[in-house]
């Protein structure tokens, strides 16, 4: 949060908006992770096989995933568009929108196999969402997607130093 009234961006007026398309894309990753292993649990614990149920809780949380998802990845590509460029580097615009248009178009076609799935297009719809997920998986090492990875070690790194005792000079 940065202790101010939010950041700068995409013009000189501090705004939360980018805090807001940040965490909706977070929380929609969560609950993806949370709907994914729920499927998993009712699938090979319970031996209840797919499709489930609209009022299931794998379908409540993709759901809610889903449209979190879309909309976070939609405003965050919005304002990046809006941005200057300069301060990320020549490259990192790049990645950056690789990654938030592939996980955004997982999102949608996740979507679009749920509302259509008592329909024919259910199983072109369903491989198009596996290429969408193959494809965020494949280009995850070379952009943003590994930022949690990154900044959840900083943060760790930033507190063990914060604990340790000052070094003094000549000990």
């Amino acid at each position: 949060k940065g202790g101010g009234p939010g950041c700068p961006y995409p013009d000189e007026r501090p705004s939360s908006i980018r805090r807001l398309f940040h965490s909706l894309t977070f929380w929609g990753l969560i609950c993806d992770f949370i709907a994914t292993t729920l499927a998993f649990i009712y699938e090979e614990f319970f031996h209840l096989l797919p499709p489930y149920a609209l009022s299931s809780a794998p379908v409540i949380f993709g759901a809610v995933a889903g449209v979190a998802l879309i909309v976070g990845t939609g405003g965050l590509i919005w304002i990046k568009a809006q941005s200057d460029p300069d301060p990320a580097g020549a490259d990192a615009p790049g990645m950056d929108y690789v990654f938030l248009v592939t996980l955004g178009l997982a999102a949608l076609t996740g979507m679009f196999t749920l509302a259509l799935r008592e329909s024919s297009a259910m199983g072109s719809l369903l491989v198009l969402h596996l290429a969408c997920i193959a494809a965020l998986f494949l280009t995850a090492p070379y952009g943003k997607f590994v930022h949690a990875v990154y900044r959840t070690l900083a943060v760790i790194r930033y507190e063990i130093e914060q604990r340790q005792p000052s070094m003094k000079v000549g000990h």
